[in-house]
C-alpha cells in the first residue's frame, strides 16, 4: 500500500513539473498580420479624374464610401498609425506567454507611446492588446485603444475603442485573406450604441483574379439600405448596385472617365 502511495505521489509530482515546464516555455514571437488586416485603404478609391454632371453612378458610390472614410479618419487614425509603427519595433519576452513591443510614434502633431502585447493562447491563437500613452496637453496613460485575436495568418478580429475620454466600443473589425494575402477583405461594423448608424458596416475587398478587382459592400442601418460597388483599381471603371436609390436591383456602370455608361 505504501509503495502504491509513493508511486501516486511521484506521478503527481511529475505531472506538476511537466505542466510547470510547459507554462514557462517561451512561445515563438507572434506575427501581426499585414496592415490591410487592420487599416482600410480608402485612398484606393480616390481619383484625380474630373467629375461632371453625367457621372451620377460613380459620384453616388463615392459619397457612400466617403461616409465611412470620414468616420475612419476621425476614429481610426491613431490606432492605425500605432499598428503600422509596430512593424519597425523589436519585441521583448516578458513572461506569461507574452511578447511585448514598446515604441513611440508621431500622429496628428503629437508624440504617442505604444505598448503592444502579443499573448499566445491555446491552439496557438494570439490575443493582442494595444495600450497607448500621450504625454503633455490632453495627455493620458495606458488607454486600451484596441484589442483582438489572430487565429492564423489568414484571419483576425479586432475591437476598437473610441478615445480616452469616451472609451466605448466603436468599431468591430473582421479580416480574412488567402494564404498569400493577395486576396482579402476587411469589414468594419459600427457598434457604438450612441450612434444613429450603429450596426452599419462596410466591407472592403480585393480579388486580383477579377477584372473589377476591388469592391465595397455597404450597409446603412438608418434606412436599411445595402450598396454593392465593384471597380478596377487600374482603369477606374466600375459599377454600383443600390435598390433603395435606383429603385431596381440592376448594376449601374461608369467608364474609365467616371462617366455613366452602359453595363455589359
Amino acid at each position: 500500500m505504501k509503495y502504491l502511495k509513493n508511486k501516486l505521489i511521484l506521478a503527481v509530482c511529475l505531472l506538476v513539473m511537466v505542466a510547470s515546464c510547459k507554462k514557462d516555455e517561451i512561445p515563438p514571437v507572434p506575427v501581426l498580420p499585414p496592415e490591410n488586416a487592420f487599416s482600410m485603404d480608402f485612398s484606393s478609391y480616390d481619383s484625380d479624374k474630373s467629375v461632371n454632371l453625367i457621372a451620377e453612378n460613380w459620384l453616388y458610390s463615392s459619397l457612400n464610401v466617403a461616409f465611412f472614410s470620414v468616420f475612419y479618419s476621425s476614429t481610426m487614425i491613431i490606432p492605425a498609425i500605432a499598428y503600422s509603427a509596430s512593424f519597425a519595433s523589436t519585441p521583448t519576452y516578458i513572461g506569461d506567454q507574452t511578447w511585448q513591443w514598446s515604441y513611440e510614434f508621431p500622429a496628428i502633431g503629437s508624440t504617442y507611446y505604444a505598448t503592444l502585447n502579443g499573448i499566445t493562447q491555446t491552439k496557438g491563437d494570439v490575443k493582442w492588446e494595444m495600450y497607448i500613452d500621450k504625454i503633455g496637453a490632453n495627455g493620458f496613460t495606458d488607454f486600451l485603444w484596441f484589442e483582438g485575436s489572430v487565429k492564423d495568418s489568414t484571419s483576425a478580429s479586432w475591437t476598437i475603442y473610441e478615445n480616452p475620454t469616451t472609451p466605448n466600443k466603436v468599431i468591430a473589425s473582421e479580416w480574412k485573406a488567402s494564404a498569400d494575402h493577395k486576396t482579402y477583405e476587411l469589414k468594419y461594423t459600427l457598434v457604438s450604441t450612441f450612434d444613429d448608424d450603429a450596426d452599419s458596416y462596410i466591407i472592403s475587398g480585393k480579388d486580383p483574379a477579377k477584372e473589377l478587382d476591388r469592391y465595397y459592400e455597404i450597409y446603412r442601418s438608418i434606412d436599411e439600405s445595402k450598396i454593392m460597388i465593384e471597380w478596377s483599381s487600374t482603369i477606374f471603371n466600375g459599377r454600383v448596385s443600390s435598390p433603395a436609390y435606383f429603385n431596381n436591383s440592376n448594376w449601374h456602370c461608369w467608364n474609365k472617365y467616371l462617366i455613366d455608361d452602359w453595363c455589359d
